[in-house]
This record gives structure tokens, C-alpha cells and sequence, in this order.
């Protein structure tokens, strides 16, 4: 009986571990929930805050490269939309608006727009202090490849303002799109640091590919022959 009476003890304090176990579990699991609740309510009261403050950003940036009067603005599903403004209505009320049919060079603006609202945004915000630990924002580069192609009447505003967008700015372009205006608006600017050219290494040229290009009135090989192998050489060249 002593025996017996020794392994219901040994039962009944594993039972008891077991239920201590679990009511951590659950304390555990409630501060879990709880957590979590005050992480919604703190990005809910966040995104209120961000999002005039977004719209602001994108509208005024919109309004400096687009020679139309339109805004632009984010919706409450942080949705991209432009507005164009139309006439008075039937009573004369004016202030009307409806949402704008863009082109390709004006869709490419309004997303242009967008990211570099957002990167300002990130860089203002990592010189505010917050009680959230690794939440705070940061200073990012912008890299845009091949922002200029299908700009056309853009291209000049965009290559005005790019600079003005990050700390730093790297932008990627042929060189038929870099020469004539982009190029002039950019060195209007006096924010280009450093200019680079991928030249090409190999056995033959494309068929459409010219071996030198003419950047800033000095011409640059774009294409060297080498019979053995083909690579691709980033080359400083005079900003």
C-alpha cells in the first residue's frame, strides 16, 4: 500500500506540474493577445497620421513635374490615383473632380512620385524618436532603372527634380535617352557626383549595338573586342 501510495503522489505532481504548465501557457498566450492589440491600435493611429502627410508629399512633388492640373493622392487602400478637375455641374458648383485616363509617360510620373514621397518620408521620420524599438525610419538611396524611356514631355521635369528626391540617387539610362535634355537638366542641378559606363568585352558586337558613344562632347568606347571571353567593365568617366 506504501508503494501504491508513493506513485499516486508521484501522479498527482505531474498532474500539478501539468496544470501550472498550462496556466503559463495561457498567461503567456493573453499577454500574446494583448500585444498584439496594442500593436494594431499603434499602426492604426500611424497610418492616420502618415497618410495626409504621404498625400501631401506625392501631390506637391506631382504638381512640380506634370504641366496639367492634376493631383494626385492616395487613397484609403493606399491606392495610387490622379485627379483631373472638370467644369461646374449643372447647379455651378464648382471643385468637381474625376479620376484621370493616363498616359504611359504620366503613370510612370505618378509612380516616381509615389516612391520618392515615400523615401522622404522615411528619411524625415528617422529624426523622430519613437518608444518603438528598430520601427524608427531611415535614410534610403533611390535606384531607378531606366526612369527616362517613356517620359517624353517629362523628361526634363523628372530629370530636374530626381536629384532632389533621396540623399543619394542612382539612375540607370541609355545613352540615347541620357543625351540632349536629361542630360542638361541634370547638370543644371549640379548633383551629379559620378558618371559610369558599362562597356563590353567580347568577340563580336550586337548588330545594333555602336561601339562608342558621345557623352558631354567626349566619345567613349562602348564595345572592345576580346577574342577569349565576354564580360562587362563599369568605367568611371568625367561627371
Amino acid at each position: 500500500m506504501r508503494t501504491q501510495i508513493d506513485e499516486l503522489h508521484k501522479q498527482i505532481s505531474l498532474i500539478e506540474d501539468k496544470e501550472d504548465a498550462a496556466a503559463r501557457a495561457q498567461r503567456r498566450l493573453n499577454v500574446l493577445e494583448e500585444s498584439v492589440n496594442v500593436l494594431k491600435e499603434i499602426l492604426a493611429v500611424e497610418t492616420e497620421d502618415l497618410r495626409p502627410l504621404l498625400n501631401d508629399e506625392i501631390s506637391t512633388l506631382f504638381r512640380r513635374i506634370m504641366a496639367k492640373d492634376y493631383r494626385a493622392e492616395i487613397t484609403n487602400n493606399y491606392t495610387l490615383r490622379v485627379m483631373k478637375p472638370l467644369g461646374p455641374d449643372g447647379a455651378g458648383n464648382q471643385g468637381q473632380e474625376k479620376e484621370a485616363a493616363l498616359s504611359t509617360g504620366e503613370r510612370t510620373v505618378a509612380a516616381l512620385t509615389f516612391i520618392a514621397s515615400l523615401v522622404a518620408l522615411a528619411e524625415r521620420r528617422a529624426k523622430i524618436p519613437t518608444i518603438m524599438k528598430d520601427v524608427s525610419g531611415a535614410v534610403y538611396p533611390l535606384v531607378i532603372d531606366s526612369p527616362f524611356g517613356a517620359l517624353s514631355v517629362f523628361r526634363d521635369g523628372v530629370a530636374r527634380h530626381v536629384p532632389e528626391l533621396a540623399p543619394q540617387v542612382l539612375l540607370l539610362v541609355s545613352p540615347e535617352t541620357y543625351r540632349g535634355v536629361v542630360e542638361e537638366a541634370l547638370a543644371a542641378t549640379k548633383r551629379v557626383g559620378k558618371r559610369y559606363l558599362l562597356v563590353h568585352h567580347g568577340r563580336q558586337i550586337a548588330g545594333n549595338y555602336a561601339p562608342e558613344v558621345e557623352i558631354g562632347g567626349t566619345r567613349y568606347p562602348q564595345f572592345v573586342p576580346d577574342p577569349n571571353d565576354e564580360y562587362a567593365v563599369i568605367q568611371e568617366i568625367d561627371a
